[in-house]
């Protein structure tokens, strides 16, 4: 899609979020045990609050990100790399 669009100067891209705390991830995360181990597995030690990954997507939408295009942003505290 990115290279379709690119012509019309239509951006295409995608943001992938790691382990982050929501209502949905709350009743999770609320136990010890899990946070820590799921913060052991993130470079970063910490779970992502949904207001991290949303600067990420107000950045693609901003003219900050104007020559971006068919990329995808891991939003997960350093955890794709460290595999």
């Amino acid at each position: 899609m990115a290279l379709d669009l690119a012509p019309y100067n239509i951006q295409v891209n995608s943001v992938a979020p790691g382990f982050t705390y929501t209502d949905m991830t709350k009743e999770s995360f609320d136990d010890p045990a899990v946070l820590e181990y799921s913060n052991s597995l993130i470079p970063m030690a910490k779970i992502a609050d949904p207001k991290e990954i949303a600067k990420v997507v107000l950045f693609l939408l901003s003219d900050l990100s104007a020559y971006i295009t068919g990329e995808t942003i891991f939003v997960d505290g350093g955890f794709k790399v460290s595999k």
